[in-house]
C-alpha cells in the first residue's frame, strides 16, 4: 500500500502550519543520525521537533499542526508524530533503509512542507518527489529511505505514525 495525495490540505490551512514551522522561533533539536539502527553505518544528522510520542503529547504546536491533518487522514489512535528538517549538502546523502516501526497494522504517513529535490526511495525502487502539501501514505513495516537537500536550505517533513 503506498498512496500519495497531492495539494492535501487547502491552501490556507497548509500556509498557517508552514508558517509555524518556518518560523525562526520554532525550536528544532538536534539528532545524530538519521536513523535508529546502530549496526548499519552512521547516516548523517538531522534535527526533529517531536509532537507526539509514548501516548503523550511532546509540544504546544501539537494542536495546532496535527487537529487539520487528523481532520484528513482520520486515524483512530496516534502512536509517533515528528516533524524533521535535514539540511541542504553538496551531494544527496541517505538514511539506511529503515521502516518506522516492525507492525503491519501501523500506517506511517509523511507530509512535504517544502519543495526539494531531497526524494523518499522505498526498498523497491518507488522515488516519491519531495514536494509541497504533498502527504505520503504506507505501511509502516515498508522499507524507505530520505534523501538530503542539494537545491534548497532545508527539506521539512511531518513524519506520522497512525493506526487507522
Amino acid at each position: 500500500m503506498l498512496k500519495v495525495n497531492k495539494n492535501f490540505l487547502d491552501k490556507n490551512t497548509f500556509n498557517e502550519i508552514k508558517e509555524i514551522v518556518f518560523n525562526d522561533s520554532f525550536a528544532w533539536f538536534f539528532q545524530k543520525s538519521m536513523t535508529d539502527n546502530i549496526s548499519k553505518k552512521n547516516d548523517g544528522f538531522f534535527f526533529s521537533h517531536k509532537l507526539y510520542d509514548n501516548d503523550e503529547i511532546n509540544s504546544n504546536y501539537f494542536s495546532q499542526i496535527i487537529n487539520p491533518l487528523k481532520q484528513k487522514i482520520k486515524y483512530q489512535s496516534l502512536r509517533r508524530c515528528t516533524i524533521n528538517l535535514l539540511t541542504k549538502t553538496s551531494k544527496p546523502v541517505s538514511s539506511n533503509f529503515h521502516t518506522d516501526f516492525n507492525d503491519d497494522k501501523l500506517t506511517t504517513g509523511i507530509f512535504y512542507f517544502n519543495k526539494t529535490d531531497g526524494i523518499t526511495e522505498f526498498k523497491n525502487n518507488k522515488k516519491i518527489k519531495n514536494e509541497s502539501n504533498t502527504f505520503v501514505e504506507f505501511s509502516s513495516n515498508l522499507m524507505h529511505r530520505g534523501f538530503t537537500p542539494t537545491n534548497e536550505v532545508r527539506r521539512i517533513v511531518l513524519n506520522i505514525n497512525y493506526y487507522k
